[in-house]
């Protein structure tokens, strides 16, 4: 728990999620992987800021009530949208 996270850049998707929570950092090759994991062995109070923010991300971005509000919110707008088609339609 409260973990900083290293994360492999040349995928978006995980440095988007680093970028966003605050919770890591991200690497594009061997080198910058090595100095990013000498930063983190070496600085205690960074990585306890990277774990803690991505913990606090984590925790108010993926809590059950937010999951659950953003998929009944895809389902309203799958809803209303075929129901649109269905009066262009019929």
């Amino acid at each position: 728990r409260k973990k900083p996270v290293l994360a492999n850049g040349s995928c978006a998707v995980l440095a988007g999620q680093c970028r966003r929570s605050g919770g890591g950092l991200w690497y594009r090759d061997i080198y910058e992987f090595s100095e990013c994991l000498s930063l983190l062995v070496s600085d205690g109070k960074l990585r306890q800021a990277l774990g803690e923010s991505g913990y606090d991300y984590v925790r108010d971005t993926y809590r059950w009530d937010k999951v659950e509000e953003m998929y009944l919110s895809v389902i309203d707008d799958v809803a209303a949208t075929a129901k649109v088609g269905v009066g262009l339609n019929g």
